[in-house]
């Protein structure tokens, strides 16, 4: 630590090293001197030997090894006197550079969301999205701007694929809380049976849906909510397990709460409330989303087995597709376009980070 001693005692150092050097000075004049030199020929003699004294106290300066500590000292002292004087121009350049570095390390973070960092699930890197390669020909409603197969094709394809070591499917709703008077809309999910499970998400405090949950004329087997959800409505309160909430004016129980950190499988759209798939006609009686084959608003993903890769899923999916489709070709399908409903191939696409149309 001699270092932090030299910095702290800078100014005796300064006083001790000016005397050694007029002591030098001073003994080589007087070898001079004796030499028979005049005193102001000896005096000029030895400073032209020494070299400039102020050229000998930057290098003996050098030697202590803070001089750059010294500088630095130096420049911000005078920095901060001439900021003084110029009050108003140092307010506007500490405000341009606070709003410079705030405005960049805001777009940083909304990049590093949406386009750099993965899912917050277990190894993200096993997700595939699972899509339609061409929909050209495609028919229908569709629900989601996000890639989509109708409910009838996701049980379908739920019940008879071999690709994927599990397969999840969620559909976005906006859900009603209020139980009378002016309508308060949360983001809701329609989530299948093995959403969180297949996801690799435990939950933070109850239970997440199991496929037993989501069974057709299930009603409303409860409700699973996020973790800044259950922050701002129920402010963090543990014995919220059990307790009903309403839901489109119908009461569903919280049977859990996920952890912070999942905010759903769309990257822009953090959901509050999710229930199975099977509870749609009951949330929503006015159209029964379960039964048709031309609503388009189930996304779906699959966690790939080991050692499995895009290539090889996709590969499997072509070739199980034409069984799928055949099988869940709409009744009242146009029949201009049935040729390309039943050309139709599911495809695997990268699934790590979601997906988003933010990000689009």
């Amino acid at each position: 630590m001699n270092w932090l001693g030299r910095l702290l005692n800078r100014q005796r150092l300064e006083r001790e090293l000016g005397k050694e050097l007029d002591y030098h000075l001073e003994r080589q004049t007087a070898s001079y001197i004796e030499a028979g030199l005049t005193e102001a020929e000896a005096r000029r003699k030895a400073r032209l030997e020494f070299g400039g004294p102020d050229h000998i106290r930057e290098e003996c300066r050098d030697a202590r090894g803070t001089l750059w500590l010294e500088r630095l000292f130096q420049d911000t002292r005078l920095s901060f006197r001439l900021l003084r004087k110029s009050p108003a121009f140092s307010l506007a350049a500490v405000g341009t550079l606070a709003l410079g570095i705030g405005a960049n390390t805001a777009i940083f973070r909304l990049l590093d969301a949406v386009r750099l960092s993965a899912l917050p699930v277990h190894d993200p890197q096993q997700l595939a999205l699972v899509d339609i390669a061409d929909t050209a020909g495609r028919r229908g409603a569709q629900m989601t701007p996000n890639p989509a197969l109708t409910n009838p094709l996701w049980e379908r394809f739920r019940d008879t694929q071999q690709t994927f070591s599990g397969v999840l499917a969620w559909g976005n709703s906006d859900f009603n809380i209020a139980t009378t008077g002016e309508t308060r809309s949360m983001r809701g999910l329609y989530v299948s049976g093995d959403f969180f499970g297949v996801a690799g998400i435990q939950p933070f405090v109850g239970r997440v849906f199991t496929p037993d949950d989501d069974r057709r004329g299930c009603g409303i087997p409860g409700a699973v909510i996020s973790y800044g959800f259950w922050q701002r409505e129920f402010g963090g309160d543990a014995s919220i397990i059990g307790r009903r909430i309403s839901l489109n004016y119908q009461r569903a129980e919280i049977i859990g709460i996920t952890p912070a950190g999942f905010t759903g499988l769309e990257v822009g759209r953090a959901y509050d409330v999710a229930v199975p798939i099977c509870s749609q006609p009951v949330l929503q009686p006015a159209g029964n989303y379960l039964e048709a084959g031309t609503f388009w608003w189930l996304t779906v993903m699959g966690r790939m087995k080991p050692g499995q890769n895009l290539e090889t899923a996709s590969a499997q999916l072509r070739t199980s597709s034409p069984a799928i489709f055949q099988a869940e070709l709409p009744s009242n399908y146009p029949a201009e376009n049935i040729k390309d409903y039943l050309n139709f191939k599911l495809t695997a696409k990268p699934g790590s980070d979601g997906v988003s149309v933010l990000r689009e």
